[in-house]
């Protein structure tokens, strides 16, 4: 499901340049293959606010390949992983920092930036433990802080869970 800001219309863009759009690859991966530390539930979120430098890197990196979408480090960024996390560090801030870092990247190319919206728990996790009424919330929260934060479009990505995607698309739409 899409949810757009009004600013930048990606079919607009695709109907313009005449071709589909091209969506950036891994952050994570790459971040890894840097040596950027993993930070458990938070996984490579915190690579916002102790490695700025290599994720603006690695967005500009795509834009010169010649992608169309970036997508914001913002995997693990939802509530409930920063719940789980169990640190002074707000959900806000880390949001507005993945976003901000990936508006650094465009300044002012027609490129979108897709906000990455994570299951609110593991993707590969089987049995979920948090309640129907607490997902509404994470998705809630976490979609509404990537679009204040300026992302043109919600890329919710890795879903493995049905109940959650109906919750997900719900909202969007």
């Amino acid at each position: 499901m899409l949810k757009l800001r009004n600013d930048i219309n990606p079919f607009a863009l695709a109907k313009r340049i005449n071709r589909p759009l091209i969506l950036d690859g891994a952050m994570g991966s790459l971040l890894q293959q840097k040596k950027v530390k993993s930070s458990g539930p938070l996984w490579m979120s915190l690579a916002n606010l102790t490695d700025p430098e290599i994720v603006l890197k690695l967005h500009e990196d795509y834009i010169k390949a010649g992608a169309d979408i970036i997508t914001t480090n913002t995997f693990r960024t939802n509530p409930a992983a920063v719940e789980k996390y169990g640190s002074k560090i707000k959900l806000s801030r880390l949001v507005k920092e993945s976003v901000n870092l990936a508006k650094n990247a465009v300044k002012f190319k027609p490129i979108l930036i897709a906000g990455s919206n994570p299951p609110a728990e593991d993707c590969y996790q089987k049995e979920r433990k948090l309640a129907y009424n607490k997902l509404e919330i994470n998705h809630a929260i976490h979609i509404n802080l990537l679009i204040e934060n300026g992302s043109h479009l919600i890329l919710n990505e890795t879903q493995s869970h049905f109940d959650e995607i109906k919750i997900i698309a719900n909202y969007c739409s």
